[in-house]
């Protein structure tokens, strides 16, 4: 990718107000959310393992690579070998939060990978591909990293068609998820990387992104008090305070808010924002890749 002109500065401002949202909001909720609900992330962490070690072989020798992995990356949770953690913002997160052990810390951007040709096994890619500069040239970098025989485990939130040019939309107005640059419909996804000389072994529906699947527990969990103490659903107020009396009034503000949403369901909230998340598991086209 071109690091000149109008276009590279105008994507390069725009990922850079979506690492710094990502930072703020890692800073703002996740200690409270690791503190309460260890067990949901654990839960969350292993499901995607189980799905790793059956496309994947994972021994003491074996080079894995997560990029983009945050303070809890998926990485962490998998079986012994060399690994790997690239992420742009990882000297933030290996001061403030524990990140797990037996790591290598690299701080990088995707489109520019610090490593050899074909010298990483495994690369994992657990709701990053939206958060990039430019989708294409990251794949690109993935597919001359990755060795012969080696798979790439991405998951990714996607739209459907008419979602898809709405969340566009809004992004080329500047009203765009100022945490994901870039939106995707599962066609468009799966079309991206094979274009990028991968070949897609296996594709699912998944839980949702980390954030998603926590949310969604602590408000299955909220709403499982209010039913059981009121018979109905509870106004917005009683159920924030309820989270605030759980988490702590200073705690995951901006976390209840979307835990509210999720349990009142409005009828504002526009359908055309919602999206269901994929796993895909993709090895390297060899045809194509020569």
């Amino acid at each position: 990718m071109a690091r000149t002109g109008k276009g590279y500065s105008t994507r390069r401002r725009r990922w850079d107000a979506a690492q710094e949202f990502e930072r703020t909001w890692w800073e703002k909720n996740w200690m409270t959310i690791a503190k309460n609900e260890t067990g949901s992330i654990e839960k969350y962490w292993n499901y995607h393992r189980a799905i790793l070690d059956r496309h994947a072989e994972i021994r003491p020798g074996t080079a894995a690579l997560e990029i983009g992995g945050g303070p809890t990356p998926l990485i962490s949770y998998i079986g012994d070998c060399r690994k790997f953690a690239l992420d742009p913002l990882i000297g933030y997160y290996s001061q403030h939060f524990q990140t797990g052990k037996g790591i290598q810390r690299v701080r990088g951007v995707g489109e520019s990978l610090p490593f050899r040709d074909e010298s990483i096994d495994i690369i994992i890619l657990t709701n990053v591909i939206d958060h990039v500069m430019s989708p294409e040239n990251f794949l690109c970098e993935c597919q001359r990293v990755l060795a012969e025989g080696g798979i790439m485990y991405l998951t990714v939130n996607c739209h459907d068609s008419a979602g898809l040019l709405y969340m566009n939309a809004r992004e080329k107005r500047g009203q765009g998820d100022i945490a994901h640059p870039f939106s995707f419909s599962d066609n468009e996804i799966s079309g991206i990387i094979e274009k990028s000389s991968f070949r897609i072994t296996f594709k699912k529906e998944g839980i949702g992104d980390i954030g998603d699947y926590v949310m969604k527990k602590i408000a299955d969990s909220i709403h499982k008090d209010e039913n059981s103490s009121h018979g109905s659903r509870a106004q917005k107020g009683d159920v924030m305070e309820r989270i605030r009396r759980r988490y702590g009034r200073d705690g995951i503000s901006g976390l209840a808010d979307s835990a509210v949403l999720t349990i009142l369901k409005p009828v504002t909230k526009k359908k055309l924002q919602e999206h269901r998340n994929i796993i895909i598991v993709a090895s390297k086209n060899s045809s194509k890749s020569k």
